[in-house]
């Protein structure tokens, strides 16, 4: 099984649940359904931890975009305002609180 560090897309996932990283997917296989607690064996243990840095990875790189896609709107929403003023022959003058030019 081929390892990517990313949350596998439906069509990539064949039976696995939705939204799983590799490792936790390996222990969902290995460990199963029990009706038993049970304790982990040192692998098990070992596949959870790398599923959480998975996972922690995942989320930064998902905030990253976000934080990405948000400066750009931003930047975008700026610009279109300051053509917008300066269409209106609004975009050099100072204003004073009141919003009026001085």
């Amino acid at each position: 099984m081929a390892e990517h560090n990313e949350v596998q897309q439906p069509s990539e996932r064949g039976d696995r649940p939705a939204r799983t990283t590799p490792s936790a997917a390996k222990l969902n296989q290995i460990v199963g359904v029990s009706s038993a607690p049970r304790n982990l064996t040192p692998y098990e243990i070992d596949l959870l931890r790398k599923s959480k840095k998975e996972m922690a990875q995942v989320l930064r790189e998902v905030s990253a975009r976000k934080k990405a896609a948000r400066d750009q709107d931003e930047t975008q929403a700026t610009m279109e305002a300051d053509e917008q003023r300066k269409e209106s022959g609004q975009g050099s003058q100072p204003t004073h609180k009141e919003g009026k030019p001085s």
